[in-house]
């Protein structure tokens, strides 16, 4: 008890001097740590991951590029979340998609919760002429992507500029991905043949229209596009509205009201005149 009243009172005289306490340090948060994703061959030796795969995977984020691995005939690891990644490859809850060196979507499904390691071994593909259209939205140059950044594109399918809502994203990063036609997307997402249309968030749209088709589709946004800010109204050349004159008021207004009746006004007192004639007519006859 006596060594630590000793402490005690010796940690008490520095803090009294103004002097720090030894082995206390400041101490930062930690930064969350990434999601790892590990591709290993199923058969070592057997099954060559990089010649199957164009020798890459790109992993995405809510649609937002995050990493790239390049694969080794067994394998490779990227990470998700890293210090300088787009603000949705730390987003915890993010749909992750993963996109083989020849653009085809793996149809393994994650989400992203930072920390966590995931060892892949099994490779869930898409039959022929059964997966997702891919969209690879890239942006023409730094000021392209700086001009988008934070924008919003979504994709609708089965019409020129109407049609049923697919699949968002937010231009995050230079590159980001759409996929049309995922088994918890509309049914209507994964007809073939029908047209794709794009809009940004102001309903604007977006790109020539294309098809939806089990491929990967390149389209390029430069700066001078349609992600400009929203417009602002322009004069016309109609011309200005002629103030009221005076004494157009409520009193004026009724008796424009009552325009339409002075004609048949004008007929009755025609009428009546005859009549008036008429009967002077007959009096006189009579005498």
């Amino acid at each position: 008890m006596q060594g630590r009243h000793r402490v005690v009172l010796v940690l008490v005289a520095m803090l009294a001097a103004g002097l720090a306490p030894p082995n206390i340090e400041a101490q930062t948060p930690l930064e969350p740590a990434p999601m790892v994703i590990e591709f290993r061959s199923p058969e070592p030796g057997v099954v060559d991951l990089a010649h199957d795969f164009g020798g890459r995977f790109t992993a995405y984020a809510d649609g937002v590029e995050c990493a790239v691995v390049m694969l080794a005939p067994n394998g490779g690891a990227l990470a998700i979340g890293l210090a300088g990644q787009a603000t949705a490859c730390s987003r915890v809850g993010a749909a992750i998609a993963l996109i083989d060196g020849r653009g085809f979507p793996l149809a393994n499904r994650y989400f992203l919760h930072p920390g966590e390691q995931i060892e892949v071994t099994e490779y869930l593909v898409y039959p022929p002429h059964g997966g997702p259209m891919v969209l690879r939205l890239v942006a023409s140059d730094t000021a392209a992507f700086e001009a988008a950044r934070g924008r919003t594109i979504s994709v609708f399918v089965g019409g020129a500029f109407v049609g049923t809502l697919c699949s968002t994203v937010v231009l995050e990063a230079p590159v980001v991905l759409l996929l049309v036609g995922l088994p918890d997307q509309p049914e209507a997402c994964e007809v073939q043949g029908e047209f794709v249309t794009f809009a940004d968030e102001f309903g604007r749209p977006y790109f020539e229209p294309t098809r939806n088709v089990q491929a990967t589709v390149g389209l390029t946004y430069r700066a001078a596009d349609a992600l400009a800010p929203a417009p602002t109204p322009q004069p016309t050349d109609d011309p200005a509205p002629v103030p009221p004159a005076a004494g157009a008021g409520p009193a004026s207004r009724a008796e424009r009201s009552t325009a339409g009746l002075r004609p048949a006004l004008a007929a009755v007192s025609v009428l009546f005149v005859l009549l008036v004639a008429a009967g002077r007519h007959r009096n006189t006859a009579a005498r």
